[in-house]
């Protein structure tokens, strides 16, 4: 009777090498995902999830590299819209594990998605954000974005023979949220609904801090009230999903002398 067991392990096998190892290789191979997707009606280019696991995909199988994710939480609540109607608003917290197929090893993240709808994709919608920056995110994939054009104005660049001012993430919502008396309004009326609908739609597919930004001067210039609180709130959520750190400002209490 013959025996079939399998030949011992070299030390070059690719089976012998680590989780991480294998991560770092398909990182390496990734090159810039280009946005291909386009909302026509926002007026804004955008990597498409679909991209993105292209760009992955292969070379993860060909090292016996898993990705399986699962919803550990969910909030619902719902949106009033500016032109009436309500939308339901998801916000999932999905874990993500890497499994590698040949040494058993394991590693879990997770990661936010929102999604906001009329009807019944809202869910769709976060998980799919989830995964997509779960990608992104993970092997560090650039998307075509200029990172100088972050809406910084002419006082934000550096000065001859010194170095930028130095920002701190929570300066992007915070903006938002605090107003600015002498912002200018974007718009009328109408424009400044389809204004805040797209800095909203934007920031569900903000991937990087210099877009939050972007989208919080923009957002800065809208009028006070219930369009430029939405823009807000959206902006904070990106900022959550991206982990950057965000608080509100101080307010006077109400008699307090100034």
């Amino acid at each position: 009777m013959t025996g079939t067991n399998a030949a011992p392990l070299t030390p070059d096998d690719p089976r012998r090498r680590s989780l991480v190892r294998k991560l770092a290789e398909v990182m390496g191979e990734v090159e810039r995902v280009p946005k291909s997707g386009r909302n026509d009606f926002h007026r804004y280019d955008y990597a498409t999830e679909a991209d993105i696991v292209s760009a992955v995909r292969k070379a993860m199988a060909d090292r016996a590299l898993m990705l399986i994710p699962s919803v550990v939480k969910t909030e619902w609540h719902e949106v009033e819209r500016s032109k009436g109607g309500k939308d339901r608003l998801v916000t999932l917290t999905v874990q993500f594990t890497l499994h590698d197929g040949d040494s058993g090893e394991e590693k879990s993240f997770e990661v936010l998605g929102e999604g906001q709808d009329q009807g019944d994709k809202a869910t769709y919608k976060a998980l799919t954000g989830a995964v997509k920056y779960a990608l992104l995110k993970l092997f560090l994939i650039p998307t075509g974005d200029d990172p100088e054009d972050d809406g910084h104005s002419p006082k934000d660049l550096p000065r001859r023979g010194g170095a930028p001012r130095a920002r701190q993430p929570s300066e992007v919502a915070q903006a938002v949220v605090a107003g600015s008396a002498s912002a200018r309004p974007a718009s009328q009326a109408g424009g400044a609904d389809d204004d805040a609908a797209a800095i909203v739609a934007e920031a569900e597919q903000a991937a990087t801090e210099a877009e939050c930004k972007a989208l919080g001067v923009r957002a800065r210039k809208l009028p006070d009230g219930p369009l430029k609180k939405r823009a807000a709130a959206a902006l904070q959520a990106a900022a959550k999903r991206l982990g950057i750190e965000t608080k509100k400002p101080a307010t006077r209490e109400p008699g307090a002398e100034g």
